[in-house]
């Protein structure tokens, strides 16, 4: 719909309203030639989105998506199709773990043998058509290393009775998270925990959110207490003291009596009892005291 002149036409800042259709005749005074049509073609850039700096952890799969807009081609101001999406990136630092370049999205497991993060520099161009390539995003990774694998110590025994528990240190102070058998325990953060139920305890130590390699096991045992001793007496009568004996004797456990005198002999009987003193017994397992029973007592022929 216009008219230029000229043997060369620049097209400064090209727009895709410039798209379609031309014509080109030369002419003379008294001439003109057919005229020879061009089709001119508007390529658009394609964008890459921003992508925020990343940090990753040793042995962690990284994915990292790369999106954006795609560039167009233009036939004319209002007739437009989509180009091939294409992304290429180039990475300062393969010591991270990842290539130092590709295409599309990143995606890698990352190393760090140091002590210290390192630090890869990624540069993502949007791929367009001939010299159209997109603006160029820059974003970076940081690789943390792994933290030291924390260990575990005991304030007292970890074998102790029904009521009892011992208290787990960890050698890290912040980042903790207790688990007992494999399984995390809820609200376990602090540098102690006060175990009361038998089974394995370790910690992970946590760092710029990167997990350390579970503790060894601590192996926390909880020992049955046995059963209070239950006692049977026997009233006095004209021809026989009273007598007392132990219902659910266990030959394998050891009986204790209060105060001091009597012997339990086989069968649970209980011999050497001083007529009318009030006597208790508890019995022992090998780990653990029982409750005292209640208290019984004898007396002498009526």
């Amino acid at each position: 719909g216009t008219t230029h002149y000229g043997k060369v036409q620049n097209f400064a800042s090209a727009t895709p309203s410039m798209a379609g259709k031309y014509s080109v005749v030369v002419e003379t005074t008294s001439c003109t030639t057919i005229p020879h049509e061009v089709i001119l073609k508007i390529n658009t850039k394609p964008t890459v989105n921003p992508i925020a700096a990343q940090t990753a952890c040793v042995g962690v799969e990284k994915k990292i998506a790369i999106t954006g807009v795609v560039g167009k081609e233009f036939t004319s101001a209002t007739t437009s199709t989509d180009l091939a999406e294409n992304y290429t990136w180039t990475n300062d630092n393969p010591s991270i773990g990842l290539a130092a370049s590709g295409t599309g999205d990143i995606v890698f497991t990352p190393v760090n043998a140091t002590l210290l993060p390192i630090v890869a520099n990624i540069k993502v161009t949007p791929v367009g058509a001939v010299s159209c390539d997109g603006t160029i995003v820059t974003f970076s990774i940081t690789v943390n290393p792994t933290p030291t694998t924390p260990t575990i110590t005991a304030a007292t025994s970890t074998s102790f009775c029904t009521g009892g528990s011992v208290v787990l240190s960890s050698s890290s102070a912040t980042g903790n998270q207790w688990y007992k058998d494999g399984a995390i325990i809820v609200g376990a953060t602090n540098q102690t925990y006060t175990a009361n139920a038998a089974g394995s305890y370790t910690i992970v130590v946590t760092t710029a959110g990167c997990p350390s390699l579970p503790s060894a096991g601590t192996t926390v045992m909880v020992n049955a207490l046995p059963a209070v001793p239950v006692i049977s007496a026997t009233a006095a009568t004209c021809d026989a003291a009273g007598t007392a004996s132990i219902n659910n004797y266990t030959a394998t456990q050891t009986y204790t009596f209060s105060p001091a005198g009597p012997s339990v002999v086989t069968g649970g009987v209980i011999n050497g009892m001083t007529n009318g003193v009030v006597y208790t017994v508890s019995t022992n397992n090998g780990n653990c005291n029982s409750a005292p029973s209640v208290g019984f007592s004898i007396e002498e022929i009526l």
